[in-house]
Parts: C-alpha cells; structure tokens; sequence
C-alpha cells in the first residue's frame, strides 16, 4: 500500500487527504495566492490561515514559514512557483509549444498511444470581449498546434458554451443559442474540414436546455463533428438521451456521447436548496453508479457511439464490455489506467485543460474540483491512492479479459 503520511511526502495532493481542516486551508492560501499580485495580502493570508496548523503541515511548509519571515516578496514568489507546479499536474499548458509537448509524448505511449481532447478553462465570462477571445483561442490552437505535434495524433476539442456569450440565459434559450452558434460556427466548420470532434461539455442544470439546443444545430449541419456530453447524476438524463436516441435517428449520422458521472454536485444541491426546488441530482453515489450503467446500456441500444469519461475502474471496465467507442481519461488522473490501456492497445483519450492567459487564476475552480475528486470521502481517486495496487490488479485483470474474449478486434 502507498504510504500515505503527509508529513513525509511532497506530493501535494496527499497533503488534502485525511484532515478536512488542511484541505480547506491550502484551498483558500491557493486561491488566493492565484488571484493577487499583493505580497503584503499573501504573507497576511499565509500566516493566518495555515500558522495554527503548521504542526500538521509537511516538512516544505516549514521553509516557507522561515522565509515569509524574511521577505513577503520571496514568500509570494515561493508560493507562486509553488502553485504553478501543482497546477501543472492537472492544466495541461497556456501556450502551443508547451501543449504541444505534453501530447506528443502521450502519444508515444504504448503502441496504441492516447489521443488527445484539449479544453480551454472557463465556464462563465463577464463581458463579451472575453467571450470573443474565449472562442478565438480555440481556432487560434487548433491552427497552430499541428505545427508542434507528431504526425498521426488526434486531437479534438471540449468547449462549454456557457463561455461564449456572457449574457446567457435560461429564460431565452433561443436567442443564447443563436448567438453561441454564429459565434462558434467557423471553428465546428474548420474541425469538420479536419475530420474532428467537438464535444459540448458538461454545465450546470441552467444552461442545459441551450445547450441541447446548440449540440442540434451542430450535429445536424456538421454531423459527427458535434459530440454530446451527458451527466448521470442529474435525475432526468435519461429524458435527454432519448432525445439524442431520436435526432440519431432523424439525421443518420454517428452521434458520439461522453458519458460522465457529473462536476458540480454540490452546486446543484445548493442552488436546488436556496431556491427552495427539487434536488434535479442524485444525493447518493451508488444511485448515479446505478444510472450510469443504466444510461450506457441504453445508449448502446439506441445506436449511439458511447464513450466513458469516468475515474472508475470498475465503470471502466463496464464499459469497456458493453461496446465502448473509447476510453477518456482525466489528465493528472488517468495516468495509471491508461498504462494499462495502452499495454492491452485499447484506444484511450486524455482530456487537457488548457488555460488562456498565463495566469493561473483562471483555473482555480477547476483545479479545486480535482482536489475534491481525488480526495472526497466517495471518490474511487481516493480509493486508488490507498490501495493501489489492489485497484490497479482488478483494473487490469478485467482489461486482460476482456481483450482475451476479443475486445476491440
């Protein structure tokens, strides 16, 4: 079993596991440390939020608070390099060269390799200039990427289109998706020049109507360029695949749909809970397991092309045996499984968060939800950190089968 004593490890997210009380620390000193350039306001922070736990703190913890002693500018500057070496573990870079990098060499792994699906951070905008340049990168490293990466790599895209215009509403879902089609309209032509997908990624229950409405438009102007992503969690996902069942149906071509467990349970219950509405999310792990399964079975019999994006091996597996088109995996995440993948030559594809500006301010959400996967009381990421090599066995014993009875021939 992987030692786990987080006083003897600088891998940082070991350091959130099995005391909530630092985990909430290091996430508000991370946030803040993300979010200004005041040295005077991070040393503050530093010393009054983490100084009373400093005893339960590991050992780099104490280098820091000798030199925030010292300097507040070294503090801040030490905090910084800190941070940007923890993010790197799950952003995958915020320029072409350094993206590019991280693909290749994925993509040298095994002799399946692992595709790629690149996903510009950020799920809400505040004013349509940055909507314009959240939708311009997209073309922006879609064009230029080619140049830095291997022959032979595929890459698709992730976009949420809740950051494409900063005036979407739920209460006028037509409009919303007429102006989040005409602006992303050139990018869904150029990918399907190229031969690639575009998922449209996973939101909250808001914007789920606009975005079953633009996922339409695009799968029946572009086909398969357009792929959907649905949630388990939520109660009614079926109601939706059904819908996706019908329009597959209706326009003939594949229709390719991600299926994940859901990233904003909490949210959900929260903003179910103030507005005094029906919780639209299972409260109960083993019943968003229990539709997954029920959803994917589905799924296949309705003729979409179904592919997983779950940290569960078990679920990995699952699906896996009842006709998966591919395998997503979450950078920073997925890293043992798909060695795995790739010594058994099974297709997989690792999602990369990718960040607009050079500032990592901007994927700090994202970055917290990672440390609450991995370090959740339910989280199968967890249960992989304790029992490795318990988990990683069942993983590939099941892989092992399944490629042995003629999986993916």
């Amino acid at each position: 079993m992987k030692s786990l004593n987080p006083l003897n490890t600088i891998d940082p997210m070991v350091w959130f596991l099995g005391d909530e009380d630092v985990k909430e620390r290091l996430a508000k000193v991370s946030r803040i440390v993300s979010q200004t350039k005041n040295k005077k306001v991070i040393q503050q922070i530093f010393y009054e939020t983490l100084e009373p736990i400093q005893d339960r703190l590991p050992w780099p913890f104490k280098v820091l608070f000798y030199s925030g002693r010292l300097s507040p500018k070294l503090l801040a500057k030490e905090l910084d390099f800190g941070f940007r070496l923890f993010a790197g573990r799950f952003i995958a870079g915020n320029d072409i060269p350094s993206i590019a990098k991280g693909i290749n060499a994925y993509h040298k792994m095994g002799s399946t390799g692992s595709a790629a699906n690149i996903d510009v951070l950020g799920d809400a905008v505040l004013s349509e200039k940055e909507a314009e340049e959240y939708v311009a990168y997209y073309m922006h490293v879609f064009q230029e990427l080619p140049r830095y990466l291997l022959p032979g790599v595929d890459v698709s895209a992730s976009i949420k289109i809740s950051a494409a215009f900063s005036q979407i509403s739920p209460t006028r879902p037509e409009y919303s998706a007429d102006v989040i089609c005409e602006r992303f309209d050139p990018f869904f032509a150029y990918m399907h020049k190229r031969g690639s997908h575009i998922y449209l990624d996973a939101l909250e229950k808001d914007y789920r109507e606009i975005q079953l409405l633009v996922f339409k438009r695009f799968y029946r102007k572009y086909g398969d360029t357009a792929a959907n992503v649905l949630q388990s969690y939520f109660i009614d996902s079926a109601d939706i695949q059904e819908e996706l069942i019908r329009e597959k149906a209706d326009v003939g071509a594949e229709l390719l749909n991600r299926l994940v467990m859901g990233a904003y349970h909490l949210f959900e219950q929260l903003t179910a809970e103030l507005r005094n509405w029906q919780t639209p999310v299972h409260l109960k792990k083993e019943n968003t397991v229990r539709n997954f399964c029920e959803l994917w079975l589905r799924g296949i019999a309705g003729g979409l092309s179904m592919i997983s994006g779950t940290n569960n091996a078990r679920l990995l597996v699952f699906a896996l045996r009842n006709g998966a088109k591919e395998i997503q995996l979450i950078f920073g995440m997925g890293e043992p499984y798909a060695e795995v993948l790739n010594h058994y030559h099974v297709p997989n594809r690792f999602y990369r968060p990718i960040l607009l500006t050079k500032s990592y301010a901007q994927g700090i959400g994202y970055l917290l939800r990672r440390v609450e996967d991995i370090t959740g009381i339910e989280s199968y990421l967890r249960m992989l950190y304790y029992h490795r090599n318990e988990e990683l066995n069942m993983f590939e014993k099941g892989i092992k089968d399944f490629v042995q009875h003629g999986g993916l021939q």
